[in-house]
């Protein structure tokens, strides 16, 4: 975007929560100066996005901002940002692109809330495509949805695009002779269902989320990719769902079981963000099926995504519309950062990314292993949380900092200066020092439990498990990680670390259910628009209940707050263990690419 043309944001938040005159609050900014405010209770919104609904209350809202935008002389090709601000309850999951880009006749697009993080060059645009059909929802084509995907990404201006296809067990065959005439410089994989036995995920109304790579889908696609091959973007096509406000992305029970009718599988946002991180993608897109189960779940999903990583989220119906195709537009977009996608889709960026050449990252002559990617993403994942806080007037995270760059000496190119064993304990003994930081710092606002109607205090509670579960789940990742690094590999006992593995993932589930907890009081306190129907499918929290999740919660926390100098004693016992070993010879090169006859590649020729 130019610096001559002002930025236009249209804040959305809910006022008067809990309360008889709750609405979603609109504020537009041209250039920093407010121009417009208004109101509209959370009752008349269904009127305000129903699609096609012509409503006087529509036209109006909306006649305003376009006669406001025409007004500071905003060029048609200048995007509308949507920013949604605290507290925004289930807003994020409303189609609102669907109802404002038509009538703009601009592009409309989410402000992401992660500062960027660079990105490398596209090349070449690595893309896996995810689809699943769970008989519990509603059927859909996935042979047809799969198809146009794989069309439009294919025409991506990527020098080279490899698309590689997992897909319910029953659709291989189909898959395989359905898709031809690539052009040159694309390629396409279609991958065997597994002959591995995956466990079958509980069955669960309610998203039960985590940072661990548990759903057997995620797991046969980090089996089966090529090692040394990076993930650019992962792509799902499949139904949503919503439960407590968190949305998830809903897929069969396993790649070769599809038989349950009554409950599909969830993965949620925690879980999906650190999948993303370990193959080292940075954009995630969700299709949306025809009869979608919950849009509203896709949307929610990509918002959760989007508070977690920076980089792209994006989601588009799966089915043919009427203008300019939602995924060639994304994925010109993510190649070209310089054109905004100008189909209506539902899409999480920055504006510093947008309209100029973007933010550059490792160069493509350079080959990025799969291990150097990963770890790029998540050190910019991290420097986006620190960059947030710096932001916020927080503390910056002098732990999280070290970490970050004895991390960021394991991937140099050249020899590192110090032997990698070293270079862990180091990054190891940082996390463990930013864990302390964060009991420190939130401990002295767990002092008194809050009252069941207290939105502040439960929402400051709240913040303080979400830090310390982050932190805890930073201080997991890099151990559980340790064994699968370069120089690392083969010099480490996993069985060392076991114990302090399962004491980290216990603790870990501890502040994921008391979060859980805590984020089914609030919305139950105040009431947020549409959660009637995610209570349904749980137990009711009247106020009884509500006292009940409260106390469990806030008994949950405090015993981990006691138990806290003995969590980060033994991560400072990791590093002691890593301190202790010897050099050893490196470990062996990365594994080879699966064997062709388990899958089914095509290689576009241009004939």
């Amino acid at each position: 975007m130019s610096d001559s043309i002002p930025h236009a944001r249209l804040e959305i938040r809910l006022v008067g929560v809990g309360t008889p005159d709750e609405a979603a609050q609109f504020r537009l900014v041209i250039g920093g100066q407010k121009r417009l405010e208004l109101g509209v209770k959370v009752k008349d919104l269904p009127a305000l996005l129903r699609p096609g609904n012509a409503s006087p209350l529509r036209r109006g809202i909306l006649g305003n901002v376009r006669d406001l935008l025409a007004a500071a002389e905003m060029p048609d090709h200048e995007p509308l940002w949507i920013a949604f601000v605290s507290p925004a309850g289930l807003l994020p999951g409303h189609s609102w692109e669907a109802v404002i880009q038509p009538e703009l006749g601009r592009p409309v697009l989410r402000e992401a809330y992660l500062p960027p993080a660079p990105i490398p060059e596209p090349n070449p645009l690595s893309v896996v495509v995810c689809a699943s059909a769970p008989v519990a929802k509603a059927n859909f084509d996935v042979v047809d949805s799969i198809s146009r995907l794989v069309a439009e990404i294919a025409r991506a201006p990527a020098p080279d695009v490899a698309i590689h296809v997992f897909a319910d067990a029953a659709m291989f065959s189909q898959l395989s002779g359905r898709i031809e005439g690539l052009a040159p410089g694309r390629s396409l994989t279609v991958y065997e269902p597994p002959s591995t036995a995956y466990d079958t995920p509980e069955a669960r109304m309610r998203v039960v989320d985590g940072p661990e790579t548990q759903n057997p889908w995620l797991r046969w696609i980090g089996d089966r990719l090529p090692p040394g091959e990076p993930v650019s973007v992962v792509h799902f096509v499949a139904h949503g769902y919503e439960s407590l406000g968190l949305g998830a992305v809903a897929l069969a029970e396993s790649p070769t079981r599809n038989r349950d009718r009554a409950i599909a599988r969830f993965v949620g946002p925690e879980q999906i963000a650190g999948f993303l991180t370990r193959l080292g993608a940075w954009a995630v897109g969700f299709a949306s099926p025809r009869d979608n189960y919950s849009p509203e779940g896709l949307r929610l999903l990509a918002d959760g995504l989007a508070r977690r990583l920076p980089g792209p989220a994006f989601v588009h119906d799966s089915f043919g519309n009427d203008g300019p195709d939602p995924v060639r537009e994304m994925y010109r977009h993510l190649c070209e950062p310089s054109l905004p996608p100008m189909a209506p889709i539902t899409t999480y960026l920055q504006p510093s990314t947008v309209g100029g050449a973007g933010l550059s990252g490792p160069s493509s002559s350079r080959r990025r292993v799969r291990w150097v990617a990963a770890t790029e993403r998540f050190l910019g994942q991290q420097r986006s949380l620190i960059e947030l806080e710096k932001g916020r007037g927080q503390g910056t995270g002098r732990g999280r900092q070290k970490a970050l760059e004895f991390i960021e000496g394991l991937i140099d190119e050249s020899e590192p200066a110090t032997d990698p064993m070293t270079e862990a304990e180091a990054a190891v003994r940082g996390y463990a020092q930013a864990l302390e930081e964060a009991v420190e710092s939130t401990a002295p606002m767990l002092v008194d439990r809050p009252a069941p109607n207290d939105v502040g205090r439960l929402a400051e509670m709240s913040r303080c498990v979400s830090q310390l579960a982050g932190e805890l789940g930073n201080a997991e990742r890099i151990v559980a990680n340790l064994t699968q690094q370069p120089g690392l590999a083969g010099r480490l006992d996993p069985a060392d670390l076991a114990p302090h593995l399962r004491l980290l993932r216990e603790k870990q589930i501890q502040l994921d259910d008391s979060q859980r907890k805590l984020g089914a009081v609030i919305k139950a306190t105040v009431r947020l628009p549409g959660h009637e129907a995610a209570f349904s499918l749980d137990a009711s929290l009247d106020s009884s209940n509500a006292e009940r999740a409260l106390a469990s919660a806030w008994d949950e926390v405090t015993q981990f707050l006691k138990d806290a100098p003995q969590i980060t004693q033994s991560v400072h016992d990791v590093a002691g263990r890593l301190s202790a070993e010897t050099a050893a010879p490196p470990a062996a090169d990365e594994a080879s690419p699966p064997a062709e006859s388990q899958t089914r590649k095509l290689e576009g020729s241009g004939e």
